[in-house]
């Protein structure tokens, strides 16, 4: 997810030096802006505070459905900014 909210910053021609910047920025351009709904917003925030948890505490245990919801939420977003830089960029 965080990957592709940097090819869309690319696309914009901004960037940030910190992740939470990278989501803060997909917030105001492209959520804020209605590119996207909040959905996928609230999907990020989530992602990336799970995987923070992950970095930065010990012994993190997930459950198996949250591991999967987040997989696909996952490959939903990613499928999703991919259309539209198809639509965007024309490839």
């Amino acid at each position: 997810m965080f990957y592709a909210v940097l090819a869309l910053l690319e696309l914009k021609g901004v960037s940030s030096a910190k992740h939470s910047g990278v989501i803060s920025l997909f917030d105001k351009i492209f959520v804020k802006e209605g590119v996207f709904p909040k959905e996928m917003s609230h999907d990020l925030h989530r992602a990336f505070n799970l995987r923070l948890m992950a970095d930065y505490r010990e012994l993190v245990k997930y459950e198996k459905d949250e591991e999967k919801e987040i997989l696909s939420k996952a490959r939903d977003f990613a499928s999703k900014v991919k259309d539209y830089l198809s639509r965007t960029t024309g490839e």
